[in-house]
C-alpha cells in the first residue's frame, strides 16, 4: 500500500488471466466476418459453447449452450421440461435467447454489467448466470477482431469460488511481481 513501493509498478502489463473474469469494457474495434465458437471447461456435467456469426463488421447471431456428457444440452432439456430452474418466468433456452439479443442489439458486453455471481439485471427476466456467455462471447470477439491475447505459458490461473475480490489480486500482484522482474532482469 505504499506509493514508493506501487509506483515501480506503473504503466505495468498484465501476463495473468483470471479465468471466468470478463472485462466487459474491453474494446474489440473492428470485428471481421465470419463464424466464430468458443468453447468453456465442464462446469456441473455441461460444458459451454457459443457460436457467433459476424456480417458486415457486426454481430449477426449469437447461438449459447451447454451440453451434458449425454449430448443434450440445456436448451433442449428446458425445452422438454427436463431441465427445470424454476416454475415460473422463463426457461433456460429463452433466457439465452434473450442473452444472445440483447448482444446483437448492443454490439458490446458493457451492456452486461455483472455482480460477483456472474448474475446480471441487465436483460429483462434473465436470472441465470451469465459469467460463462459473456467469457464465451468475449472468446469469439477477440477471435473477429484478432485482438485474442494468451496470458504467457503457465500463468492461466482459475478463480477460487467465493473469493473473487482476493483471487482479483492475487493475479494483480502476480502481474505486477512478474513485469518486475522481467524489467530488471532486462
Amino acid at each position: 500500500t505504499e506509493a514508493a513501493f506501487l509506483d515501480q509498478f506503473a504503466g505495468v502489463s498484465a501476463r495473468v488471466a483470471l479465468s471466468g473474469a470478463v472485462d466487459t469494457e474491453q474494446d474489440f474495434g473492428e470485428l471481421a466476418d465470419g463464424e466464430y465458437e468458443a468453447t468453456g471447461a465442464e462446469s456441473d456435467g455441461y460444458t459451454p459453447t457459443l457460436r457467433m456469426t459476424v456480417e458486415g463488421g457486426k454481430i449477426t447471431e449469437v447461438y449459447w449452450d451447454e451440453i451434458g456428457a449425454d449430448g443434450k444440452g440445456k436448451r433442449e432439456l428446458s425445452e422438454s421440461g427436463e431441465y427445470t430452474m424454476t416454475e415460473d418466468g422463463p426457461i433456460w433456452a429463452e433466457q439465452a435467447d434473450a442473452l444472445a439479443d440483447a448482444l446483437i442489439e448492443s454490439q458490446s458486453l458493457s451492456a452486461f454489467p455483472t455482480d460477483e455471481a456472474g448474475k446480471s439485471d441487465a436483460v429483462s427476466g434473465v436470472s441465470i448466470s451469465i459469467g460463462c456467455f459473456l467469457t464465451l462471447a468475449a472468446d469469439c470477439m477477440e477471435q473477429a477482431s484478432g485482438t485474442g491475447q494468451q496470458a504467457a505459458e503457465g500463468t492461466q490461473i482459475d478463480a477460487v469460488s467465493g473469493a473473487t475480490y482476493s483471487s482479483t489480486a492475487v493475479v494483480e500482484g502476480v502481474n505486477l511481481a512478474y513485469e518486475f522482474v522481467q524489467s530488471i532482469a532486462g
